[in-house]
């Protein structure tokens, strides 16, 4: 069964700017959708019903029922999931985040890094956010300092007065950067490198990036919400952090050799 993000990933360039507006609101409250009825949806989201029975018929069901099974369908496979044994379920996450990332070309990313004047770092949530700054305050341990953007309007500014070679990191569960789209096509445009941190699946911002580094996190649900742990996304700004350590010491031992050579 495919998660409705991975449904949206895939129907985003096909999308209307109103139904990327109801795809975002049922992605964000499934909890509450599921249980909603045609006519509660329609009203939340001020649409006709007849707008929401076309979209669901867009993205590839008969219906809203149809749909709205979907949603709990998903639900209850979430839930099978947390009953299984989520600890278990987090140590094979937090596995595959580290063999995805032992199986990266690195070196290119954190050599961009390494190279940039400016390095910008932008999380598009609070769980996102706090990754990028321990991964800000770990970097600042070799000299190496970067530039918190914790707004959409400050990333705007900021792509203003971008440089070739200059280093946008974004953090993102879900990949849905619709909202700062355009933000990141004016900094790719202006020769910026843009490296994304996000979940293993196809996405808007992973389609945008030169680099993408995945992590893996499962969803349970817990009292009838949505739980994820953090550390997954943890653990893949700290491997990163710890790549750009080895990168900084291999350079400093060449450095030294060459000095060596010349004496």
């Amino acid at each position: 069964m495919k998660p409705i993000e991975n449904i949206y990933n895939d129907l985003y360039s096909k999308l209307t700017e109103n139904e990327i507006y109801i795809f975002d609101y049922i992605m964000k409250h499934s909890q509450t959708v599921r249980k909603m009825s045609i006519t509660e949806l329609a009203t939340i989201l001020a649409v006709s019903k007849s707008t929401i029975s076309r979209f669901t018929q867009k993205i590839g069901f008969s219906g809203y029922a149809e749909f709205k099974f979907y949603l709990n369908n998903e639900a209850d496979n979430q839930r099978h999931d947390s009953e299984i044994d989520p600890m278990g379920q987090l140590a094979a996450d937090t596995q595959d985040t580290f063999k995805m990332f032992s199986n990266m070309q690195v070196e290119p990313i954190v050599e961009s890094i390494f190279d940039a004047d400016n390095v910008f770092l932008y999380g598009t949530g609070w769980a996102q956010k706090n990754a990028l700054n321990d991964f800000r305050r770990s970097i600042l341990l070799n000299n190496k300092f970067s530039i918190d953007i914790s707004a959409p309007l400050e990333l705007k500014i900021a792509s203003a007065s971008i440089k070739p070679g200059d280093v946008l990191i974004v953090a993102s569960f879900s990949g849905n950067v619709a909202l700062i789209e355009r933000e990141l096509k004016i900094f790719k445009s202006k020769g910026a490198i843009l490296i994304a941190v996000s979940e293993m699946h196809t996405s808007l911002l992973a389609s945008l990036a030169d680099y993408t580094i995945y992590f893996k996190t499962t969803r349970f649900d817990y009292k009838d919400e949505a739980f994820a742990s953090m550390l997954p996304i943890h653990q893949a700004t700290n491997l990163l952090a710890i790549a750009y350590f080895e990168y900084v010491r291999k350079q400093e031992r060449l450095q030294k050799e060459n000095e060596e050579r010349d004496l």
